[in-house]
């Protein structure tokens, strides 16, 4: 290592005002989450599924996607589609899926909007002649007992104008926000 550059490392590692460097070992994600592409094998009649946290829908970009903390790996990709890198989302980390019809978009309120914050199961289960070029997935969502159970005690409070939860009672709520995407 040349001078200027023993000089330019301690410069930097001054910067970090007695922290150090070593404690900081685990990874973040940066950037747009990977993105899970769904897949239906019509003649064996499977189509890919994850479980997973619903986060957010993200309408910040160019395109509207909805956010998942994964509740274990699943593979994903990331960079454009026709160039795709294959990559294993990791248990707690955050992925995306296109803002498809059925999942509901920014002005419905509808589709996921109910289960942000909530585990659910998304899973392929068949395909749906569209207009367009690539028939449509058809998804099939599923709840544990426990979070159906606390989404039927939220819709009969929303009826009834009382609160279902205390804030802090909600899944999401146990999410810290800086570990929330933006």
């Amino acid at each position: 290592m040349a001078k200027d550059d023993k000089t330019t490392m301690k410069a930097a590692d001054d910067q970090l005002h007695g922290f150090n460097p070593a404690e900081f070992t685990e990874e973040e994600q940066l950037g747009f989450p990977a993105y899970f592409k769904p897949k239906w094998d019509a003649e064996k009649k499977i189509g890919s599924k994850f479980v997973a946290t619903v986060i957010q829908l993200d309408d910040s970009g160019d395109f509207e996607r909805w956010i998942f903390q994964a509740e274990h790996p699943i593979e994903c990709q990331r960079g454009p589609v026709n160039d795709a890198e294959k990559v294993l989302v990791k248990k707690g980390d955050f992925f995306s899926t296109s803002a498809l019809a059925q999942f509901g978009d920014s002005t419905s309120g509808r589709g996921l909007h109910q289960y942000v914050g909530e585990r659910v199961m998304l899973e392929v289960v068949g395909t749906r002649k569209t207009d367009q070029p690539a028939p449509m997935f058809v998804f099939k969502l599923t709840v544990t007992a426990e979070t159906k159970a606390r989404l039927l005690a939220a819709r009969r409070a929303r009826v009834s104008g009382t609160p279902a939860l205390p804030a802090a009672a909600h899944p999401v709520a146990a999410i810290p926000d800086g570990a929330r995407p933006a």
